[in-house]
């Protein structure tokens, strides 16, 4: 599983997502901190 900040979300959108449709996991950080609600990103994609 990987870490990933919002700003490289911004800035890297459709890489990452079509990562996760693969099946790769990330941990997805805001200033520092790891988001608390993970399942949420899952749906999105």
């Amino acid at each position: 599983m990987g870490v990933i900040t919002a700003k490289k979300l911004k800035q890297r959108t459709g890489e990452i997502i079509k990562r996760v449709r693969a099946g790769e996991r990330f941990t997805l950080t805001y200033r520092g901190k790891p988001g608390k609600n993970r399942a949420q990103i899952r749906r999105l994609v």
